[in-house]
C-alpha cells in the first residue's frame, strides 16, 4: 500500500489544511511543510523497496473501485516512474520551502492546491489504470489552474486562460482515445470491458489506421502537457507569471507526465502510430527583458529533446519526419 499512501498523504493533508485557521499562516506552512516531508518519506521507502533488474512493474496494487464500468484501483511502479515521484515530493518540499515568505495571501488555499496538486501527479505516475489515469490528470489540472490564476504575476489571467484552453483540448481528446481503448479491452475473467493499461496493452492488436488516429488523440494531449512545437505557447506565459514555487514544480515536474505517458501509453498501446514530431528554433524565443520566459522556452527544449530520445530509442515504426533545429 506504499503508493496509495504516497497520494494519500498529501491528498489527506491537502483537505485537513482547510480545517486550520485561517488566522494562522504559520500552523499551515509547517502542517504543509510536514505532509510534504512524510509523502517523500514514503517515496523513499519505495525506492528502498524497489527491484532493480526486474523488467515488471512493482508493487502493484489492485483492488475493484467502480466495478460497473470496470475501474479499478491499480496502481504500480516501474524504474522510469519510480524516480519522477521522488522527484516530484522532493520537489515540493522545496517549493514550500521557497514560497515560505513570498506567499502572504490566501496561505490557506495556496497549499490546499499545492499538496493536492502533489497528489495528482504521484497518481499519474503510479496509475496502470486509464481510469485513475485520468482522474489524476485531471485533479493535477485543476491546482495549476488556480496557482498561476490566483497567484501569479500581472498577466496571471492571460496565462491562466490560455493554460485553461490548451489542457481542455487536450483532455477532450485524451477522453475520447481512453474510450476508445476501453471499449475494445476485454477482462479475460469477467468478460467486461476494463480500463486496465496493462491488459489494453495485451489486446492492442489495432488497424494501423486506428493506431495512428489513437496515437494523435493520445499523443496531442500528451504534446500540449510536454509541451511540443506548436503546442508549447502556453508554457512560456505560465512561466512568467506562475509564482516561484508553482513555476519549480507545476511547470515543470508535471511536464514530465507527457513524457512518461509516451513510454506507458503510445509506445506500448499503438507502436505503429505515425507520430511527425518537430522542435523549435530556441533562439525565437529569446527576449533579454523575461528571463522566466526565456526559461520556458529553455525548458521546452529539454523536454523535445527528450521526447526524441524516446521516440529513437524505442524504434517506432513510421518515423519518417524527424526534424530538429
Amino acid at each position: 500500500m506504499l503508493l496509495t499512501l504516497c497520494i494519500a498523504v498529501p491528498a489527506v493533508a491537502a483537505l485537513l489544511v482547510l480545517f486550520l485557521p485561517r488566522t494562522a499562516p504559520g500552523l499551515i506552512r509547517w502542517f504543509s511543510l510536514g505532509a510534504s516531508l512524510l509523502a517523500f518519506a514514503v517515496s523513499l521507502v519505495v525506492y528502498a523497496n524497489f527491484q532493480v533488474g526486474e523488467a515488471s512493474f512493482q508493487m502493484v496494487e489492485k483492488m475493484q473501485w467502480i466495478p460497473s464500468i470496470g475501474a479499478e484501483w491499480h496502481l504500480g511502479v516501474d524504474g522510469i516512474s519510480l524516480f519522477l515521484i521522488m522527484l516530484t515530493t522532493l520537489l515540493t518540499v522545496l517549493c514550500i520551502l521557497s514560497s515560505w515568505n513570498s506567499i502572504n495571501e490566501r496561505v490557506q488555499e495556496y497549499h490546499f492546491f499545492f499538496l493536492l496538486l502533489e497528489a495528482g501527479m504521484v497518481g499519474v505516475f503510479a496509475a496502470l489504470d486509464l481510469f485513475v489515469f485520468y482522474v489524476m490528470w485531471e485533479v493535477m489540472l485543476v491546482p495549476m489552474f488556480f496557482l498561476i490564476g490566483v497567484w501569479g504575476g500581472q498577466r496571471r489571467l492571460y496565462a491562466t486562460i490560455k493554460f485553461f484552453l490548451f489542457t481542455m483540448a487536450g483532455s477532450v481528446l485524451m477522453l475520447a482515445g481512453v474510450l476508445y481503448v476501453y471499449f475494445h479491452t476485454l477482462d479475460p475473467e469477467t468478460g467486461k470491458h476494463t480500463f486496465d493499461l496493462l491488459m489494453a496493452t495485451d489486446q492492442s492488436k489495432y488497424a494501423l489506421d486506428v493506431q495512428r488516429w489513437l496515437f494523435l488523440a493520445f499523443g496531442l494531449a500528451f504534446a500540449i502537457k510536454v509541451p511540443l512545437f506548436p503546442l508549447h505557447t502556453w508554457l512560456p506565459d505560465a512561466h512568467t507569471e506562475a509564482p516561484t514555487a508553482g513555476l519549480g514544480d507545476s511547470c515543470r515536474c508535471a511536464a514530465q507526465d507527457g513524457n512518461v505517458r509516451v513510454f506507458a501509453v503510445l509506445l506500448a498501446d499503438v507502436p505503429a502510430g505515425d507520430a511527425r514530431i518537430c522542435t523549435m528554433d530556441q533562439l525565437a524565443g529569446v527576449d533579454r527583458h523575461h528571463v522566466r520566459r526565456n526559461g520556458g522556452y529553455g525548458a521546452k527544449g529539454h523536454e523535445e529533446a527528450r521526447s526524441l530520445f524516446v521516440r529513437g530509442a524505442s524504434r517506432v515504426r513510421d518515423a519518417r519526419h524527424v526534424c530538429v533545429k
